[in-house]
């Protein structure tokens, strides 16, 4: 585990066949199951208009692991509140917990309390 006890969105590396849409909606797919995508996203917008390079060394905390990556964020509105269509996902065995917040909640939280994130 990377971030053991930390909050982090779902994300998928981009395969070489894949645009950025692709990958967005594979990884919506792969971490809540085909249903979520088909029946209840209205809309997926990028927020970043070209990737973001993302680095983290972990350091000893972590056997001096070192990410490197381009990164892509999206905003995924659903046709209903996520508590809602919990039960037509099938939740990546990846995810232990999920909580559904506004993109204005999130960002209050990442200010309030940076280290409750990967």
């Amino acid at each position: 585990v990377t971030c053991p006890n930390t909050w982090t969105p779902p994300g998928e590396h981009t395969r070489a066949y894949e645009n950025p849409i692709q990958t967005a909606q594979r990884g919506i797919e792969e971490e809540f199951g085909e249903l979520v995508f088909s029946n209840y996203v209205t809309q997926m917008i990028s927020l970043t208009e070209n990737p973001l390079f993302y680095y983290r060394d972990y350091g000893n905390e972590n056997s001096n692991r070192i990410d490197q990556q381009l990164t892509s964020l999206w905003y995924v509105q659903l046709s209903e509140p996520g508590e809602v269509i919990e039960e037509s996902m099938s939740i990546d065995m990846e995810n232990t917990k999920l909580m559904w917040r506004s993109l204005p909640e999130v960002a209050k939280w990442i200010d309030d309390k940076p280290a409750d994130f990967c």
